[in-house]
């Protein structure tokens, strides 16, 4: 089970167990619309229990949520926006428009997979070196240093990944499962 916590710079995923930072999303890397709202089990949109999808930028996957008991998903979502314009000043859209259940998000995102049509040029594996995930928005003093855990900054970690370069973009996969982290055209990417 994991624990979503809104920062002042994004939103986080908890390990409850560990208490260890599973995953992350700025609210400036969101994308648009940066919420989708899940219609229930019968397709009715609204309802509790529905659920949310997070929809990051940069080719990274979208994440499904749904609110736990003692909490629901408006609240969640108006807290979310709330914080993003006050603390960051972005605004975040929100599409309650499509009826997209859970099990159909599921199917969806299954389809997803990002790059697998294109044959790579060239692969390598690399070591990616990371920040404590809390943006970099208001730091007075943002130490670029190797950390303790092989990262960036004092909290930073390192993590292993391949890059994968296709004709049309730049593939940041996890090596134990191949999924894609990143993908980034090669418009985008620049020396």
């Amino acid at each position: 089970p994991y624990k979503m916590r809104i920062t002042a710079t994004g939103v986080e995923l908890v390990d409850l167990k560990t208490g260890d930072l599973r995953w992350c999303l700025d609210f400036r890397d969101m994308g648009s619309p940066a919420v989708i709202l899940l219609a229930d089990t019968y397709g009715r949109k609204g309802v509790e229990p529905g659920g949310f999808v997070l929809c990051p930028l940069y080719g990274r996957k979208s994440k499904a949520f749904q609110a736990d008991s003692g909490t629901s998903t408006a609240m969640i979502i108006s807290n979310l926006t709330k914080i993003a314009k006050t603390m960051v000043g972005v605004v975040l859209s929100v599409d309650g428009s499509q009826s997209l259940t859970v099990v159909e998000y599921v199917k969806q995102r299954a389809k997803e997979a990002v790059g697998a049509n294109e044959t790579p040029c060239g692969g390598w594996s690399v070591t990616r070196l990371r920040t404590a995930a809390h943006g970099t928005v208001n730091l007075p003093s943002l130490s670029l240093g190797i950390g303790p855990k092989g990262g960036l900054g004092e909290h930073g970690d390192a993590v292993s990944r391949q890059l994968i370069l296709t004709k049309a973009s730049l593939v940041e996969r996890r090596p134990e499962n191949y999924e894609a982290v990143v993908v980034r055209p090669l418009s985008a990417v620049s020396a």
